[in-house]
């Protein structure tokens, strides 16, 4: 996305756990690469099953609607995600960072913090939820210059909250270390989305898929503030005020970077796809592009293995005082074990690409070349956000903000140069600017000692073989590609560890994958939930 008083077992604490099991002496005790193993395990178990939930969700969407409707439902998409940093106030990260912070050592503390974050999340997000209803006809009709969306981008309002909730809750779930129960949360919602798409699309058309998304949502919200409801014992307004007053400073120190971040990558990638919209066929160039961006968004899902379990791992190694070198070396770990990973699934997506597509629609496979800029930018942006969370952690988050104030100015600034080529275009500028900040984000990042060579080695050469396998892909003669996807897969998952890994991290990996089993991960899942 270790585990407090059952890490000995690799199960994740009771929901309704005491502050004595909170406090468990065994944090500190096990190493990070296996708790970060451990907990990549569980993430990995729910993140893998949702996002195959999700493919499929999407792939039912896109049959259901026209293009031009899917595409007009990928834009509504990406409007509430701009919407949703104000909404939401990025909240979520600021609350893993600082209940992993204080939830071993001060168990009342960081009941506060939750309490903070819930009440300001709440109130910002039914703010905001008026505020995207308010603004429908103008982003319509001025920004995407089309009317018609005006009345699925109100509907939107309803989504956003239960998406802006659901995002803190996860992030308090992540912070305790629950990763199981975040995992089940994570099931649910898709299954909950897959379900209700099935039934609401063929009637209420892009609505439905909106309506679709809220229902999920809203399910996994309730059942997330389930799990976290004996974090929310003794909330009374007047302790809120003073919660408000004694934590408010020190969160808001923190999350006020991470929030301008934010409004630098989901505002501006929302302007550069009304800026597709705009020209010939516009809503076909963004369904084309939305349906391939499913590819990027499976690989960086993939990434969020180990990223979201080693944000508050390294939080607490941090604050704990294990200093600079563990940091860092916990970083190189997480991109070594991020680039295995990804450099095969680029080679298997890449070479797959007219086959994924098909799955949309036979229009689909037609423009299936849109997906290949996405998938060489998707392990470029894997390893900035890999780096970017290690910044969070270690307090370095200006940097991290002037990293996304970068990308959402360039993201814009080539969609315009490359508006010409429609969705192609788009994912062309999401692969020139990833490359840039890349290029520019190692040697700072050397120079300031939170990246080791080998890590900044291993994250160049990474993503400069991903964009390499894309560009074969496009040259491979057809007959070829896919018979070339699944021997292309194996050798690249090969030279990846050799290249990537020493000797002695394969044997560690391997035998913590033995003891980390999947029959284990999903016993560690399902524990929380048996125990009611």
């Amino acid at each position: 996305m270790t585990f407090t008083a059952r890490a000995s077992t690799n199960l994740p604490p009771s929901p309704h756990g005491s502050s004595e099991q909170m406090n468990s002496a065994s944090d500190g005790k096990a190493s990070v690469g296996i708790r970060l193993v451990r907990a990549s395990g569980l993430v990995a178990f729910g993140n893998v099953s949702s996002r195959l939930i999700a493919l499929l969700t999407a792939i039912v969407t896109a049959r259901l609607l026209t293009e031009i409707e899917f595409g007009a439902f990928g834009v509504v998409q990406g409007a509430l995600n701009m919407f949703a940093i104000a909404a939401s106030l990025n909240l979520g990260m600021g609350a893993t960072h600082f209940v992993a912070l204080h939830r071993a050592r001060d168990a009342n503390r960081a009941k506060a913090v939750v309490r903070v974050f819930l009440s300001a999340g709440a109130i910002s997000s039914v703010l905001t939820a008026l505020l995207m209803v308010g603004a429908a006809p103008w982003l319509a009709s001025v920004w995407l210059r089309d009317p018609s969306v005006t009345n699925p981008l109100r509907w939107a309002g309803l989504q956003l909250c239960m998406v802006a909730g659901y995002s803190l809750v996860v992030g308090i779930l992540n912070g305790a270390e629950r990763f199981g129960l975040s995992s089940v949360t994570s099931v649910l919602q898709n299954v909950v989305i897959l379900l209700s798409s099935v039934l609401l699309i063929p009637k209420f058309k892009t609505v439905g898929a909106i309506g679709a998304q809220a229902t999920g949502f809203a399910i996994a919200l309730v059942a997330g503030l389930w799990c976290i409801s004996d974090l929310l014992r003794g909330l009374k307004w007047q302790t809120i005020v003073r919660d408000f007053r004694e934590e408010g400073p020190v969160l808001a120190r923190f999350c006020f970077p991470v929030l301008l971040g934010a409004l630098f990558i989901h505002p501006f990638s929302w302007m550069s796809l009304a800026l597709i919209t705009r020209g010939p066929q516009g809503f076909i160039e963004v369904a084309f592009f939305m349906a391939a961006d499913r590819g990027r968004l499976i690989m960086i899902f993939v990434a969020t293995f180990v990223v979201t379990a080693l944000f508050p791992i390294l939080s607490k190694e941090v604050k704990g005082g294990s200093g600079v070198g563990t940091g860092s070396r916990s970083l190189e770990l997480a991109l070594i074990g991020s680039s295995i990973l990804l450099v095969p699934l680029s080679a298997a997506l890449a070479f797959g690409g007219p086959q994924i597509m098909l799955a949309f629609g036979r229009s689909y496979e037609v423009n299936w070349s849109v997906l290949l800029p996405l998938i060489a930018s998707a392990g470029a942006q894997a390893h900035l956000s890999t780096i970017g969370i290690a910044l969070l952690a270690q307090g370095k988050q200006w940097l991290a903000f002037l990293q996304q104030m970068i990308y959402g100015f360039g993201v814009l600034m080539f969609t315009f140069l490359l508006q010409g080529l429609g969705g192609t275009g788009l994912g062309l500028a999401h692969l020139l600017i990833s490359l840039i900040l890349v290029a520019l984000s190692v040697p700072i990042l050397r120079h300031l000692k939170t990246l080791t060579i080998r890590a900044g080695v291993v994250t160049i050469t990474s993503s400069a073989t991903i964009c390499l396998l894309c560009l074969l892909s496009l040259v491979c003669p057809p007959k070829w590609r896919l018979a070339l996807a699944l021997p292309l897969a194996v050798v690249t998952l090969t030279l990846s560890a050799l290249a990537f890994a020493s000797a002695s991290e394969r044997r560690s990996l391997v035998g913590l994958l033995r003891r980390s089993s999947w029959p284990a991960g999903v016993r560690a899942v399902l524990h929380p939930l048996t125990r009611r």
